[in-house]
Order: C-alpha cells, then structure tokens, then sequence
C-alpha cells in the first residue's frame, strides 16, 4: 500500500501536464500487437499498439499491474492515457502543450 501512495504522489508532485505525461511513458510499455485478429465490424481499425502497465516500488523495481488498476492509482482516464501513447508512437517525440497562452496577439 505504502508503494501505491508513494507512486501516486510521485505522479501529482509534477503539476505540468507535460511532465506527468512523461511519468505515464515512463511506466507504460508499448508494443506492437502481436496479431491482428478480424473483427465482427468492418469499420472499426485494427489495434495500433498493446500496453503494459507498471508501478515503481520505492525500492525501484517495477511492478507489472492491470489497466484498471493503473487508472485508478493516478486518476486518469484511459483515453488520456492512449492519446499519450498514440501521438509518442506516431511522431516519437510528445507534443508541446496547446492549451492556453496569448490568443490576442496572434490576432492582430
């Protein structure tokens, strides 16, 4: 339990998105799937990568964990995780944050 708490206030001493997106790519190991089953639904795209989650301990070895487990320890929603994932995988690099900043100059 000790180790849960301290891997969840590791992840919220960091108060930039930009930084817990790094922590949360630092604790998900991302992979090509190994097989790429049909689906029932022609319009539904293949899975694009398959995800493994982990818990550092505080001894520093890491933990392999479920999904849910992942998202409830640091409060974050799935989607948040796979956007993170998707847009590392497709340009290899995280993006700079967009959200905010001086919308007037770039008017005029």
């Amino acid at each position: 339990m000790q180790d849960i708490m301290h891997f969840h206030n590791a992840f919220y001493e960091n108060t930039k998105k930009y930084d817990q997106d790094v922590f949360i790519l630092r604790h998900c190991n991302v992979t090509n799937p190994k097989r790429h089953r049909k689906r029932q639904q022609n319009n539904n795209k293949p899975k694009s990568c398959t995800l493994k989650y982990n818990i550092k301990k505080q001894d520093g070895s890491m933990v392999p964990i479920c999904r849910q487990t992942f998202l409830g320890v640091l409060g974050v929603r799935k989607d948040r995780i796979l956007s993170i994932v998707k847009k590392f995988q497709k340009y290899n690099k995280l993006l700079a944050e967009a959200r905010g900043g001086d919308r007037i100059l770039q008017k005029n």
